[in-house]
């Protein structure tokens, strides 16, 4: 299945893609599947096309660089790939093959190759690639996969040709990207004098451009080429080495930073020495995009040059992204135990020790490191520290629906990051404020918030931000009823993550099973939740039981509504109750309970009684009775909870009349009145009387709303 939306006449979509996201393969894809005639083309003729009825396809295989849809006729659809789309297009990212399709891919055109175990190296060796698996699997059996593994570069068809073919130029630049561990700078290559062959080479498809102004060539390719021509990297290496140290003293003040710096070379700088330890560690790291491994690796070899407050941030950060929450507390408190250390560090380090609390939901301890900090960032003068504390502050609120001061808090923080140029910051609370916004029902001014936070984020990318704020953008999906755009979110942000951050992408696979579920797709649904018990660490309690919640919405599409329900009463009444610590944990309950409200689903009682609605019937207001809706909340409360026993007397008495002191007699009669007003309204057969006290029917499912 193609990852674009639905063509019409006239449409024009531009597929883009890293290297390895397989782009013709999606093209041949779409164009198979395409009912009318299909027209392939290496260029745009536009005389003729204007002349093919619209019925048809127009498919543009590594497009011209800046070609526009205006270009073209306006009468069929057009699909195109290349590397700079011009104006015009539907611009739709593709997914990076994994792991899995790639081995099965492999096995399609290699039937009886093996081991799985080779061949699964094999197509790490070529990156996933989908033109670099199929060549290696057309060589199969004369070479066996074990031969494939030691010489992989022949699995480019006719590349030895290619290569000569190239201008010297085109060679010379090749050559010397090809020995870099990681993407090339533009600025870089120009600075050595390498551009000039840098157009032929991305015309040809021999690089691609990933990231603002990176270039990247296949690891197979790269394995081909070394032996042909060698090339010095060193002045580049130089070169990237000063020109990163400037930037990463500087981040926030230097636009794009982040997006400049993912070009794949930490690791070597940091093994130079290059830099001082303490700036690249800090911050070369986290925009560098590396793993986390590589932080623990450097962490490990530079431990006697560094601060130990620096030692442990660093640490607590590598395992925060690991999903190691605990150990990051640990790691920080132990360094923070010492009074030794540099202020300031000792101020950040309490910052992130309220980071860490705070993604284990241990709100108190988190909101007190998050002021012991702020104290000690504003009697240094550090406003950016400072604004993040704040920041922090409002999500805490946030976490625990107290929205006006979260929005308060959102938005000062905001307009402080706006005044120090920190366009990430922005990013991050606006995406705070939009899930906010969300919540209390503003999904107008949500969707703009959340466009907004993106445009921040992009500025200076950080891929587990951005996927934050997908996820956040697929709530609004969700709620609005786009299964499609929700579900492609939810991948979106999967993909962004990649292997960091476990408990984030449980939550992730845990939310497209329920989009799965809602559409009526069981099995994709249950697959999806087996996935997310797969990946969730077992010591985040909190995630752990939010994951379980959202099989809640696959339990009720399934048909088990008392399972279903029973999750829900869990999440509303547990202590500590999940809705009180968790935003998440309040929008699953929310979607469960809006698929209990649909007609016929369940019997439905609006918030604190205001209104009962049995399936089969209409909606009947019981507000204006106060002390009968308060009763009528209780059986419900006590309905969902179903190993409770009946509601007695007294307890009914006081759901009724809080607070009223009423002589017993007196107190029964009224209680007979409101039963009886509860019935005369509808519930005649649903109220019953036995040994205990009064209930609801237990055999209907039953829902008290916690909000209308």
């Amino acid at each position: 299945m193609t990852p674009t939306p639905p063509l019409g006449p006239g449409d024009g979509v531009w597929l883009r893609g890293a290297p390895g996201s397989g782009r013709t393969r999606w093209l041949k894809a779409l164009a198979d599947g395409w009912a009318g005639d299909v027209v392939w083309l290496r260029s745009a003729p536009s005389d003729w096309l204007a002349r093919l009825p619209d019925t048809a396809l127009v498919v543009i295989d590594d497009a011209s660089p800046g070609l526009s849809r205006s270009d073209l006729s306006l009468g069929p659809a057009v699909v195109a790939t290349g590397p700079e789309p011009g104006e015009g297009w539907r611009l739709v990212d593709l997914p990076k093959m994994d792991d899995d399709s790639a081995v099965a891919l492999f096995f399609e055109h290699a039937p009886g190759a093996g081991p799985l175990g080779a061949v699964r190296k094999l197509v790490a060796l070529l990156d996933a690639h989908p033109t670099a698996i199929l060549a290696a699997a057309r060589r199969w059996p004369e070479a066996p996969v074990q031969a494939l593994l030691r010489d992989p570069s022949p699995g480019w068809p006719g590349l030895r040709a290619a290569w000569d073919a190239l201008p010297e130029t085109a060679q010379a630049t090749l050559a010397f990207v090809c020995r870099l561990p990681g993407a090339t700078r533009r600025e870089g290559l120009d600075w050595c004098g390498r551009t000039a062959g840098l157009g032929p080479l991305i015309g040809a498809g021999w690089a691609r451009v990933t990231t603002p102004g990176t270039i990247a060539v296949p690891r197979a390719i790269a394995l081909a080429v070394q032996p042909w021509r060698d090339a010095d990297p060193t002045p580049y290496l130089d070169w990237f080495a000063e020109e990163a140290q400037r930037r990463v003293r500087c981040w926030d003040q230097d636009g794009g930073a982040r997006a400049w710096f993912r070009a794949g070379l930490w690791p070597t700088i940091w093994a130079a020495r290059s830099a001082d330890p303490e700036p690249w560690l800090l911050r070369g790291w986290s925009l560098s995009g590396e793993s986390p491994a590589a932080l623990l690796d450097a962490l490990h070899v530079a431990e006697d040059d560094l601060q130990p407050l620096v030692y442990a941030r660093c640490a607590a950060r590598a395992n925060q992204a690991l999903g190691a929450r605990a150990e990051a507390v640990r790691v920080l408190s132990v360094a923070l135990a010492s009074p030794d250390g540099d202020p300031a560090q000792r101020a950040f380090a309490r910052l992130e020790l309220g980071v860490a609390h705070h993604r284990l939901r241990q709100l108190d301890d988190a909101q007190a490191a998050y002021e012991a900090s702020i104290a000690a960032l504003d009697a240094l003068g550090l406003a950016r520290g400072r604004m993040l504390g704040w920041g922090n502050l409002a999500a805490i609120a946030h976490d625990r629906a107290h929205y006006d001061d979260a929005r308060a808090g959102y938005e000062s923080a905001i307009a402080q990051a706006a005044s120090l140029a920190a366009r990430r910051l922005q990013g991050i609370f606006l995406s705070n404020l939009g899930a906010l916004l969300l919540e209390v029902d503003k999904r107008v001014q949500a969707r703009t918030t959340l466009r907004l936070a993106v445009r921040c984020l992009l500025d200076e990318p950080d891929d587990r931000l951005l996927a934050i704020a997908r996820v956040n953008q697929a709530a609004i999906e969700l709620l609005d009823g786009h299964l499609d755009a929700a579900d492609a979110h939810y991948a979106a942000a999967i993909m962004l993550l990649g292997q960091e951050d476990p408990a984030s992408r449980a939550l992730c696979h845990a939310r497209r099973g329920a989009v799965a579920a809602l559409r009526g797709d069981l099995h994709t649904a249950r697959k999806h939740h087996d996935r997310a018990d797969a990946t969730v660490p077992s010591d985040d309690p909190l995630t752990v039981r939010v994951v379980a919640l959202w099989r809640a919405l696959v339990e009720w599409s399934a048909g088990d509504r008392v399972s279903a329900l029973a999750r829900r009463h869990a999440a509303l009444s547990e202590a500590p109750p999940l809705v009180d610590t968790s935003d998440e944990a309040r929008l699953v309950v929310r979607l469960l309970e809006r698929a209990a409200n649909e007609p016929g689903a369940a019997l439905v009682v609006g918030a604190a009684g205001a209104w009962v609605q049995v399936p089969g019937r209409d909606r009947v207001d019981v507000a204006r009775y106060g002390s009968s809706a308060r009763i009528l909340a209780c059986l419900a409360q006590s309905a969902e909870n179903r190993t409770a026993d009946a509601c007695d007397a007294d307890t009914l008495i006081a759901a009724g009349w809080p607070g009223e002191r009423i002589l017993p007699g007196a107190a029964r009669n009224r209680l007979g009145v409101a039963l009886a007003r509860l019935r005369k309204l509808g519930l005649r057969d649903q109220i019953q009387k036995t040994k205990a006290g009064w209930r609801l029917d237990p055999s209907w499912s039953v829902v008290l709303l916690r909000r209308e």
